[in-house]
C-alpha cells in the first residue's frame, strides 16, 4: 500500500512581484527617481505631476473641465519631456531594463533547478556522486572549479559534483487558460508570467496544455474533488468555512484517501493534473488527453443529469466525463 510520502506532491514554486522587484533592482530605481524629484531644481516637475493628477480628464464632468484638463496636460508636456529625457534618467532606465532581464533569467533558472533536484531526489536510478565540492572555494575532486548557485539571496557551492549528476531535461507544461499576474493592491507592481515562459523556452521544451478540469479532478482516481470545509471560530462562534485554496477527494476507494492524503493544495493538485494531461496528450496517437481532461462533447439539446456522490449520498451538480472507462463503483477508471 502506498504511503503519504510516496504520493506527496512537490512544493509549489511561487514567483511574486516582490521577488522580481528585489532581484531586478526596480525598487532601487524607484527610490532614485523619488530622490531626484525631491531636489529643489525639480520642484516644478513635482508640482506638474500634482496638477495633472488633480485636473485629470477622468474626473471631468463638463466640457469646460475637459478643456481645462487638456490645457494643463499640454502645458506640462515639454518640461516633463526634458526631465524624463535627461541623461541620468535615461541611463538609469537602461540599466534597470538590463538588470530586470537578468532577473527573469535568474528566476527561470532557479525554477528549472528546483524541478531537476526534485526529479533526482525521487528517481531510482540516480548514481551516487564520488566527487565532492569544497564549500569554501568551490574546488572539486574532479579537478575543476565549479561556480556557485543562488539559493535565496545567497550564493552557495553545490555539495556534489555537477558533472556526476543525472542529466535531466525538464518539459514545461503551461496551461492555456491564462497566466496569473500580480495585483496592484497595496502598491505592488504588476508583472505578467509570460516573461518566465519565454525564458524557459530558450532552454527547455515548453508545451501549451489545455487545463480543462485540472483543478477539479483527483489525479489518483479521477473523481471530482470538493473544496475543504472546516469549523472555524469566527467572532466567538463556530462556523463551517470553505477553504478555497485546498481540495479533498471523497472517493473511499481512492489510493490517496486510504493513505491519508485526501486533502491537498488546490494549486499543487492542478499542477500535477496539467502535467498529466500534457504528457498523455503528446504520448497518445490521436493527440488527446485522458478522458477526465477532455472537453465535453455533449450533443445540443441534451440536459445533464445530477448524479449522487458515493461518499455523501447528496446530489452533486458536476460534469460528466465523455467516453471514459468506469469501474464497478461508478468512478472513472485510471488508465
Amino acid at each position: 500500500m502506498a504511503t503519504i510520502e510516496d504520493m506527496r506532491f512537490a512544493k509549489s514554486n511561487r514567483i511574486t512581484a516582490k521577488q522580481v522587484k528585489e532581484v531586478g533592482g526596480v525598487g532601487r530605481a524607484t527610490r532614485t527617481r523619488e530622490r531626484l524629484l525631491r531636489q529643489p531644481e525639480n520642484q516644478r516637475i513635482s508640482e506638474l505631476h500634482k496638477e495633472i493628477g488633480e485636473n485629470s480628464v477622468l474626473k471631468a464632468q463638463t466640457i469646460s473641465e475637459v478643456d481645462s484638463a487638456q490645457v494643463t496636460r499640454r502645458s506640462a508636456t515639454q518640461p516633463l519631456r526634458n526631465f524624463e529625457g535627461s541623461k541620468s534618467l535615461v541611463k538609469q532606465t537602461h540599466h534597470k531594463d538590463l538588470q530586470l532581464q537578468r532577473a527573469w533569467q535568474t528566476i527561470a533558472a532557479d525554477e528549472r533547478r528546483k524541478m531537476q533536484d526534485f526529479s533526482r531526489g525521487t528517481g531510482q536510478t540516480q548514481p551516487a556522486s564520488v566527487n565532492t565540492v569544497d564549500s569554501i572555494d568551490g574546488c572539486c575532486k574532479c579537478g575543476r572549479h565549479h561556480l556557485p548557485i543562488r539559493v535565496g539571496r545567497a550564493l552557495t557551492y553545490p555539495q556534489e559534483c555537477p558533472r556526476d549528476a543525472l542529466p535531466i531535461i525538464p518539459i514545461m507544461f503551461v496551461g492555456t487558460a491564462g497566466i496569473g499576474t500580480g495585483s496592484r493592491i497595496g502598491g505592488h507592481l504588476k508583472y505578467g508570467g509570460k516573461k518566465v515562459v519565454e525564458q524557459h523556452a530558450l532552454s527547455v521544451p515548453v508545451l501549451m496544455t489545455d487545463e480543462n478540469m485540472t483543478s477539479k479532478v483527483c489525479p489518483f482516481c479521477f473523481a471530482i474533488l470538493r473544496l475543504v470545509k472546516e469549523l472555524r471560530l469566527v467572532n466567538g462562534v463556530e462556523k463551517l468555512v470553505t477553504i478555497n485554496g485546498a481540495v479533498q477527494c471523497e472517493n473511499p476507494n481512492c489510493e490517496s484517501v486510504r493513505a491519508g492524503y485526501a486533502r491537498r493544495g488546490r494549486d499543487s493538485n492542478a499542477c500535477v493534473n496539467i502535467a498529466l494531461a500534457g504528457f498523455t496528450t503528446i504520448m497518445s496517437d490521436n493527440r488527446q488527453p485522458l478522458p477526465p481532461y477532455r472537453r465535453s462533447t455533449r450533443p445540443e439539446g441534451a440536459t445533464p443529469s445530477e448524479p449522487q456522490s458515493l461518499a455523501t449520498g447528496t446530489q452533486q451538480n458536476i460534469e460528466h466525463f465523455d467516453n471514459g472507462p468506469i469501474d464497478n463503483n461508478g468512478f472513472p477508471r485510471r488508465c
